[in-house]
């Protein structure tokens, strides 16, 4: 496994089709980051149409990723460029270069392969629109996953298909070599890894895997856990509009069996639309009292203080079991975990079948994420409530819930409580025996109005508390 030489972690920010806003909230991510204090790169890896440059202010950047390619620079760290803020540099996608019918894939994982030896505590790669296996396999070479998405049923069905593409392909290029995949690929037919095709779930895929090699289903679930998702809301009107997110999550939770969390919310804000055409990101000027630059703080915290070693220990236990059953005497050198196992030079090996192609994604129909939606709508209530993280019961009055999550009004949030690691509890006001108890994470908190909003930890007893609370205010209405 090609272990990052100096590299603290890479984020990487992708979103199905173009116009969800990605690359803004990639460039004020990586702004946020540097302003925290961290060295940040950002790598314009847009195959189609990079303009990074230009939020910037760099109309013609002097160096840009073609001179590596080409071989006229040598590594990636001659040609990063400085921007306007201070900690952060940017390196330059150049038309034509990565998305070229004629780029090799020893040029794709040359780049790929020197992402980690960047010196530098956090690389954000803009990973372009869409799902080709160049975009996809530089989201998938990321300790973090940002899918950026807008509360309508297309970006969501686009967002969607665009991490059931890269889950799948994480499947499909670890089965490659081994005899799973010759007995799969022998019983289903040669679509058995198309996405579209036979597997509309994961659970599909685990059934057919403990079918042929049972074996291995318990180390295929680790890629599950390691792979560190998260949902970044753009474009949002209204406080409602995180039901759309709410709704989306929990189809992914259901058919891909991926525990997926919403790490921001970003409003339609035209100061940040204002931002492009200046070549000044938003988060540079911002007041510091801006909803949307606490978004972005709180996403870039949650980032920097995420503990990565249970990931990197998962892909390491992994590659591990593996390894234990090598079928093809080549799999080590071609199984490269971290970025997805493509070789340098060619290899004297015996011929193997051609890649199983990636098709477009089945993603479900308007309808069923309406359905969903409906399912998680938010419900105004008025419930006295206690929550606890420090040991202390705070009480306050939830105003909203459905089976994500709750906002609960005043209550001042005290500075020691942290979104990224505050987790606890919430009750039924007066409920001292702690009965009604549940667990609980804290999303975000608001110091000007004085309420919090808290993330359900178990689905089942959200949904029983959803429902008591639904009959106690149908109850009152009649």
């Amino acid at each position: 496994m090609d272990t990052p030489g100096r590299i603290g972690r890479i984020v990487a920010v992708g979103g199905g089709k173009g116009g969800v806003g990605k690359s803004l909230i990639s460039t004020n991510l990586a702004v946020t980051l540097a302003k925290s204090g961290a060295r940040v790169v950002m790598l314009d890896a847009d195959l189609g149409a990079p303009n990074l440059h230009t939020m910037f202010g760099i109309m013609r950047p002097g160096r840009t990723v073609e001179d590596f390619l080409s071989g006229r620079s040598t590594s990636l760290e001659e040609v990063a460029l400085p921007t306007p803020v201070a900690g952060l540099r940017l390196i330059c996608g150049a038309e034509g270069a990565l998305g070229s019918a004629h780029t090799t894939a020893e040029g794709k994982q040359r780049l790929l392969s020197q992402l980690g030896r960047l010196d530098a505590d956090c690389l954000v790669i803009d990973v372009g629109a869409g799902v080709n296996l160049d975009t996809i396999d530089f989201f998938n070479a990321a300790d973090t996953r940002l899918v950026v998405m807008v509360p309508e049923i297309t970006s969501l069905q686009n967002g969607y298909g665009f991490l059931k593409v890269a889950l799948f392909r994480r499947f499909q290029r670890a089965i490659v070599g081994m005899r799973a995949s010759e007995k799969l690929t022998a019983a289903f037919g040669d679509d058995a890894f198309e996405i579209g095709s036979t597997m509309d779930r994961v659970s599909t895929f685990f059934s057919m895997l403990e079918d042929e090699v049972p074996e291995l289903v318990a180390s295929f679930r680790m890629l599950l856990q390691e792979f560190n998702a998260q949902i970044v809301g753009n474009m949002l009107h209204t406080p409602a509009d995180r039901n759309a997110l709410f709704a989306i999550q929990r189809m992914i939770r259901e058919r891909l069996g991926l525990e997926v969390g919403i790490a921001a919310g970003v409003s339609q804000n035209i100061h940040v639309r204002n931002s492009v055409n200046t070549g000044r990101p938003f988060a540079i000027d911002a007041a510091p009292g801006d909803p949307d630059l606490r978004e972005l703080r709180q996403l870039a915290t949650t980032i920097l203080q995420q503990d990565l070693s249970q990931v990197r220990k998962l892909r390491e236990s992994f590659l591990r079991e593996m390894r234990k059953r090598p079928i093809d005497p080549q799999l080590d050198a071609r199984f490269d975990f971290g970025f997805e196992g493509m070789p340098t030079a060619p290899r004297a090996t015996p011929p193997r079948p051609p890649p199983i192609p990636i098709r477009a994604p089945q993603i479900p129909a308007p309808a069923e994420l309406r359905q969903v939606q409906r399912a998680s709508e938010r419900l105004a209530v008025r419930v006295p409530v206690e929550i606890n993280f420090d040991g202390r019961w705070y009480l306050g009055q939830m105003t909203e819930i459905n089976e994500g999550g709750a906002q609960i009004a005043g209550i001042r949030a005290p500075s020691t409580w942290s979104t990224s690691t505050a987790r606890g509890k919430l009750r039924r006001a007066g409920d001292d025996r702690g009965v009604t108890a549940l667990g609980i994470a804290l999303h975000s908190a608001s110091a000007a109005d004085g309420s919090v909003v808290i993330r359900f930890a178990d689905a089942a007893a959200a949904s029983r508390l959803v429902a008591s609370v639904r009959q106690d205010a149908a109850r009152l209405a009649g």
